[in-house]
Formats: structure tokens, sequence, C-alpha cells
């Protein structure tokens, strides 16, 4: 059976930013079905489409160009895909662009490196621009099965942008092996000013981009600036 592979990329914001990670696999898998896509399944006693997040999102994270690869039966224009899935996804979710994916030994997760991250709320930006005048002084606690690390936050940036007094933006580690959560950000900004930990807990989360090792720049939409230096920067 002849296979095609199509990178998707997608936005989602409003109330289904509060989707968990299985919830949004099952409102993409239903989507594509209506939208008649002749898709790749699974063998066994449930199959399942052939889908591929590059990185689930946390609770609560907004995103603007997030990655998800599927699989075809037959070869289909790009733009037509878009059409046909816009048309059956709920309203907060929207795919803003197809494209032939480009050839990967790897899957999606091994290749992610990096992201880009802005959080917006009431004097955030500001805090961090001083959290950054020390960076080699910031540090955080990180749990992970019951064990906690310390960890250097500031070693987990390749970069940083402070857009006015209430936001900010940052390219972080990120993937299968290193990955920064937004949410340790937001622990260091509270601990150094206890007084923003409201702001911090009600700020507004959004995913800008994601990079893949190899993969094209400009998937990074207008933030591929944000890593144009960075030494796994894909081409184009």
């Amino acid at each position: 059976m002849d296979k095609y592979t199509y990178l998707l990329t997608f936005a989602r914001e409003g109330t289904l930013a509060w989707l968990g990670h299985l919830d949004l696999m099952v409102v993409f898998e239903r989507s594509l079905r209506r939208a008649g896509l002749p898709l790749v399944w699974s063998q066994g006693y449930n199959p399942r489409p052939s889908l591929v997040f590059a990185l689930p999102l946390g609770l609560g994270v907004e995103c603007r160009r997030d990655l998800l690869e599927i699989e075809t039966t037959e070869k289909l224009l790009p733009q037509d895909i878009m059409q046909d899935l816009n048309a059956k996804l709920p309203r907060g979710l929207t795919i803003v662009e197809v494209r032939v994916s480009p050839d990967h030994q790897k899957s999606l997760m091994a290749l992610v490196q990096a992201a880009a991250y802005r959080l917006e709320g009431p004097g955030l930006g500001q805090t961090f621009a001083q959290l950054a005048q020390k960076p080699e002084s910031v540090e955080i606690i990180r749990e992970h099965k019951g064990k906690q690390r310390s960890l250097q936050l500031f070693s987990y940036l390749y970069q940083w942008q402070v857009i006015d007094e209430n936001s900010f933006m940052y390219c972080c580690k990120a993937g299968s092996s290193e990955n920064l959560r937004p949410d340790l950000m937001l622990k260091a900004l509270a601990e150094f000013k206890p007084e923003l930990a409201p702001a911090c807990w009600g700020a507004r989360i959004i995913r800008e981009a994601l990079y893949l090792k190899g993969f094209p720049r400009d998937l990074a939409g207008p933030f591929r600036d944000l890593y144009n230096n960075l030494e796994f920067a894909g081409k184009g």
C-alpha cells in the first residue's frame, strides 16, 4: 500500500486550550474522518489513524504553529487537506498550513529541539527583565516521578525578548530529552517576586512555534528569527 505523509501546522485557542492531549487526538481523529480523508489505519483489534504530534500541549496552553503528521493512502493536494479539515474542526482549532512532510528517519518528537513561548499577565514582562539581569543565579526545583532536581533556569533558554511590561517571549529547550515547561518559568517568576504569584498562575500561555532538527526554518512562521542562529536550525 502506498503511503503519503503530510505535515499539518495547527493553532488552538479559547476554551479548546483546556483539552488534554488524548482528547485533542480524539478531536482530530473524528474531524479527519468527517473530512473524508483517506487515512492510513493501524492494524489489530483497535485500529487507529496514523497521527503523530510533535510535542503534546499542556492543559491551558494555546498554540499558534504546532505540528501534526498524518499519513494517507492517496496523494492529495495540501490546500485540499487544509480546506476539507478546517471545515470539520471545531471553533478554536485551525489548520494554518499543510505541506508534504520532509523526509526524516526519527519520529517528530525525537526531532523537536526547542519551542517558543509567549507569557502574558500583569507585570510579567517587567519581572522577567529583572530576573534576566542575573541569569546565573536563577535556580528552580523540578519534580519528576517523586524526585526533585535543581535546575539553572537560563541554561534551558536559547533566546528571549521582553515585549512589554506585561508580556515576554522566549525560546527554550524542548523535546523528549530536555524540556522546560512554561509552568517552571512561571514558578521562577513567582518565587522571585511573591506578590506576582496570582498573575503567574493566571497567565496566558501561548506556544508560538516548535523547532525540529533539520526541518525548514519557515515552519516557525514569524518567530523563526528566535532560532536562526541555533546549531540545530534547518534550512530554508
